[in-house]
């Protein structure tokens, strides 16, 4: 008799294991949860994740969220767009929780081949948008091609722009998290 003979002969019997199996699964399918946070997947006491935890603390990273402008019917460097775009700048920067805001209208444009220029005493604020030709041709010139600009400030094609919205940190709540990582290192070290 062969393994196919049994199969077949044991079908209903192995139809019907399945379907008990099936019906237990159900059953404790409501009980079955996933906790995939980062203090389960990551050992207690983790030596790593800790190290790793204390650099973040001693050079945070600023919570951010990028705002994209792209203009309807008018280019992204007309008077219009400019000033819809410092209007926007400065009515985020406006809000309780941000801390800043980087855009267009507020960074030094300073050209791609301007490097030979940078000297000991180099002035950003000398490039700002309101301190340089800002006409459409010279924006487009400084922007177009840049290594810097180009894909972070402005989109390829120059007909849109992100504004970087900066967020304020809570001290309180830095205080908390540094007092948790000292308190888990103790623990680690003994």
């Amino acid at each position: 008799m062969t393994l196919a003979d049994l199969l077949l002969r044991g079908r209903w019997w192995i139809l019907a294991a399945f379907a008990l199996l099936a019906v237990t699964l159900l059953l404790f399918a409501p009980r079955f949860e996933i906790n995939a946070s980062a203090e389960t997947l990551l050992s207690e006491g983790n030596r790593d994740y800790l190290q790793a935890r204390q650099v973040q603390q001693r050079f945070p990273s600023e919570a951010f969220v990028l705002v994209a402008y792209a203009p309807k019917g008018r280019g992204l460097f007309s008077d219009q767009s400019i000033a819809d775009i410092r209007e926007l700048t400065h009515r985020l920067a406006d809000l309780p929780s941000v801390a800043s805001v980087r855009s267009l209208v507020n960074v030094p444009l300073i050209p791609a081949d301007a490097s030979a220029g940078l000297r000991d005493d180099f002035d950003p604020d000398a490039w700002l948008l309101d301190r340089r030709d800002n006409s459409p041709e010279a924006l487009r010139q400084t922007l177009e091609g840049h290594p810097i600009y180009q894909g972070l400030l402005v989109n390829k094609d120059l007909s849109a722009t992100a504004l970087q919205v900066l967020f304020r940190s809570e001290p309180a709540l830095d205080r908390l998290h540094a007092e948790m990582l000292d308190i888990e290192l103790l623990r680690l070290n003994g």
